[in-house]
């Protein structure tokens, strides 16, 4: 949070330094912005376990069809569903700062009358604001993850890793995730594209009804890149006749919305998807959607989970886990405020997402 004085009246600043408890008119205060579209679409399921490790059961139905028999034979048999138990084990993350007295004292409130001074309580909350913030943005990295690298998040910005990876493909279904290649960029028709997508529509409804699942919506995250392609394509710039449409796509502005500061392109297509347009970044320098990337999947409960355990600090240990913990240590001269939370991003149907490239 960036904090910008207009102006300081010198004369009020006598027999003291200023720290900011002089006389000010209101100061710009320009937040943190952050994305958030991938929390609010997939909606995770989020679930509390005792132990750091949990259970995933995995069963695969099938059916026979009837056989051939003769009159006096009994006919082929159904067998028993098989189901196997496969093992997860939760991270801990944790993020935490010192509030000392030189940050609260002698200093005026922003955003307050010109009298009005800071208190230890104001400086604390200032900083539980960035902690929301922080975490806010940790759940959007970490959903992004099982969307985008059908595994956990591990350590962010380069630091060590301690936890254990998964591939969720490979884990529940034993094949890892293969990405596929879709050519709507090139010379293909607009018609032949529509099919292109709709047949993989087709093939995550396949998986949804396997799951006895069901889904009226299906979304693609996009890259910059693959929008344009699919949203040139829907526009129908060179057909030669009246578009029968409720948007003429060729002509009208960009569909879009904003959610906590973003702007979002998105439009909904004839081939039964919402493609939207993913252009921002957590991470400087790291989108969070690829160049040429989109992945597809269905609106539908339970696509992927956040599983916490709780911490093994004392009182706590062997409890039903709690999202967040925090703990206060006070000291002559500040107070020291953590976060933790014990925590896997987790995608228990990795089948119903689609990681889709440009060729």
């Amino acid at each position: 949070m960036t904090t910008e004085i207009k102006q300081l009246d010198k004369a009020a600043a006598s027999g003291y330094g200023f720290q900011m408890s002089d006389w000010v008119q209101p100061a710009d205060v320009r937040n943190v912005v952050k994305p958030g579209l991938i929390t609010a679409l997939v909606g995770a399921k989020f679930v509390d376990v005792v132990t750091d490790t949990f259970t995933y059961d995995k069963q695969v139905k099938t059916v026979s069809l009837p056989q051939v028999k003769s009159k006096t034979e009994k006919g082929g048999t159904q067998q028993a569903d098989g189901a196997s138990q496969l093992a997860f084990t939760t991270g801990s993350f944790g993020t935490g700062a010192t509030v000392m007295t030189q940050d609260w004292v002698n200093r005026r409130k922003v955003g307050g009358t010109p009298f009005e001074m800071m208190s230890e309580d104001d400086a604390v909350a200032e900083m539980i604001e960035k902690f929301d913030l922080s975490w806010d943005l940790h759940t959007e990295q970490g959903l992004r993850t099982c969307i985008t690298g059908d595994t956990n998040l591990l350590a962010i910005g380069g630091g060590s890793n301690i936890h254990p990876s998964y591939n969720y493909s490979l884990a529940i279904n034993g094949v890892s995730r293969v990405e596929e290649t879709v050519n709507i960029a090139g010379a293909t028709s607009d018609v032949a594209n529509r099919f292109t997508m709709a047949g993989k529509v087709q093939e995550i409804r396949q998986q949804l009804s396997i799951l006895g699942m069901s889904s009226s919506k299906m979304v693609v995250l996009c890259s910059g890149e693959f929008f344009q392609a699919r949203y040139n394509s829907e526009a129908q710039l060179n057909v030669n006749r009246e578009l029968r449409a409720t948007i003429d796509l060729g002509t009208s502005a960009i569909p879009g919305y904003n959610l906590n500061g973003f702007d979002y392109f998105n439009f909904t297509s004839s081939d039964g998807c919402m493609y939207i347009d993913v252009s921002g970044e957590i991470i400087a320098g790291q989108p969070l959607i690829a160049a040429n990337k989109a992945y597809m999947m269905p609106m539908v409960s339970g696509l992927l989970e956040v599983r916490y355990s709780p911490s093994l600090r004392r009182g706590f240990a062997g409890r039903p886990a709690l999202p967040m913990y925090a703990f206060a240590k006070e000291s002559d001269y500040g107070i020291e405020v953590l976060t933790e939370s014990n925590r896997l991003y987790f995608s228990p149907h990795p089948q119903l997402i689609k990681a889709l490239t440009l060729p």
